[in-house]
């Protein structure tokens, strides 16, 4: 049919092509980042709480601190566990919540099920009806801060970041403006230097950089007058050692007599041992098996309502067998569809 969107194209360019948003109130004091809030209708990695209400109460405590603060609130990415499939009271309430709030953002790797965003991905119902406005170097925030046109531009997961001068003086160049830019990128920064592909650099023109999907805090790195912040998510989503310490976190950052200031607020939790399930291991292993054989039988005696421990086989796996990235990607792709099976 001549005038039909073939399924699985995006409407990003068309809804949300070189459009300026502004900010909705005019006495804003500055930022404050969200992280990942990894939302779903089923508990994802061990978790043993109402996930779903818990997270969503978080997501509500950041943005009644923002209104609170007088800031803008901003997320990194990752608002949805999963791209697809999502109850429809979840949206529904998303749509409730956001309509509260001018909450902006970028869409994350796990909202997305293939390379960009597309019309079959939960998130673009909240972008396509105007709920959730999606930044890139194309469409960006515009405000006043004390006294000083504020810039806060973003780079969503896949796209390439960062934008090259050209496009930094073209875009902005003539605004005389404050620029923060938000992303969701493997940097190479701390304990993700391993598998990190950006390393922090100058940004002529950006301020600031604040990073979404490395869900551990990282200290702040600073380049030539270019800060990159990592904040880490609020929502815990595997049992692991690096979670059990996680404290989840949110990064505001207000402009102050023309220089900025940073604070991270603690966003309120239950302690670890309340909202996981211990790891599970099968008693009586034979020393003989090798690993592999005990990972897949401790799939078969230990299933979990998202395939959290089909995940820690998988990611424990892929570097004794030296995978390559395309071919890991198609497994995890796979293991999410028949994960979709299993769901509550």
């Amino acid at each position: 049919m001549k005038g039909v969107r073939p399924a699985g194209r995006s409407l990003m360019k068309s809804i949300w092509r070189n459009c300026m948003i502004r900010a909705r109130k005019s006495d804003l004091e500055g930022f404050l980042f969200i992280g990942d809030p990894h939302l779903s209708g089923r508990r994802p990695g061990l978790r043993k709480d109402e996930y779903p209400k818990v997270i969503l109460e978080k997501l509500k405590w950041c943005l009644d601190k923002a209104r609170e603060q007088n800031l803008q609130p901003v997320l990194l990415g990752d608002l949805f566990n999963y791209p697809r499939d999502n109850p429809n009271w979840l949206i529904t309430r998303l749509i409730g919540l956001f309509s509260k709030y001018q909450v902006v953002g970028i869409y994350g790797n796990h909202d997305c099920y293939a390379n960009e965003l597309t019309d079959d991905d939960s998130l673009m119902m909240l972008s396509a009806g105007s709920h959730l406005p999606l930044l890139s170097e194309d469409n960006w925030m515009e405000m006043e801060v004390d006294g000083r046109k504020v810039i806060l531009a973003g780079t969503p997961w896949g796209k390439k970041f960062p934008p090259s001068k050209k496009t930094l003086k073209e875009r902005f160049g003539s605004m005389e403006a404050r620029v923060v830019w938000i992303t969701h990128h493997d940097l190479k920064v701390s304990v993700y230097e391993s598998f990190g592909r950006i390393t922090p650099r100058a940004i002529p023109g950006v301020d600031y950089v604040v990073n979404g999907h490395l869900h551990h805090p990282v200290e702040t790195v600073e380049k030539e007058g270019t800060r990159w912040c990592i904040p880490g998510n609020i929502a815990r989503v595997k049992n692991s050692d690096a979670t059990s310490k996680a404290k989840p976190q949110v990064l505001t950052l207000r402009l102050i007599e023309d220089s900025w200031k940073e604070e991270y607020l603690e966003v309120p939790h239950k302690p670890f041992e309340e909202v996981f399930h211990d790891s599970i291991r099968p008693p009586g292993v034979v020393e003989e098996l090798s690993g592999t054989v005990v990972g897949l039988r401790e799939l078969l005696t230990s299933k979990t309502n998202d395939g959290a421990m089909l995940d820690d086989f998988l990611e424990a796996n892929f570097e004794s067998l030296e995978l390559s990235t395309e071919v890991r990607q198609e497994i995890l792709k796979i293991k999410e569809e028949t994960a979709n099976e299993w769901k509550e």
